[in-house]
């Protein structure tokens, strides 16, 4: 079996959470403890789940955490939102950030597709 390091889904889970903390280092600092801990926290939740879920025994175990992954990808896109709306971060930002949503998720939901049980 392969390492959950070698799944694209992984690395690029990984290269969202650099974008995000690239982009919540220009946001106030009264929100240090607020908005851009909850958006970085969210986002490390990606491939934090990607990880956890490939040593769990069963596929409905593994598929489980990549749904919480989804989850938290979608909170970082509610986030993002609230962001531009508070004048954190500009529209082509979060439209730049939501092309990459969109390939992540896609990603998550077909490596989601893909697992399987493990023969005991």
């Amino acid at each position: 079996m392969a390492s959950f390091k070698d799944l694209e889904v992984f690395q690029l889970a990984v290269q969202y959470v650099k974008s995000i903390y690239r982009t919540t280092q220009g946001f106030p600092k009264e929100e240090q403890y607020g908005l851009t801990s909850q958006l970085r926290d969210a986002a490390v939740n990606i491939p934090s789940c990607i990880a956890e879920g490939s040593g769990r025994r069963t596929a409905a175990d593994r598929k489980h955490y990549i749904d919480i992954a989804i989850g938290s990808l979608f909170e970082t896109h509610s986030q993002l939102i609230i962001a531009k709306e508070l004048n954190y971060i500009t529209k082509s930002k979060v439209k730049k950030a939501e092309e990459f949503i969109e390939k992540l998720k896609a990603k998550l939901i077909a490596y989601q597709k893909s697992i399987k049980d493990r023969p005991e």
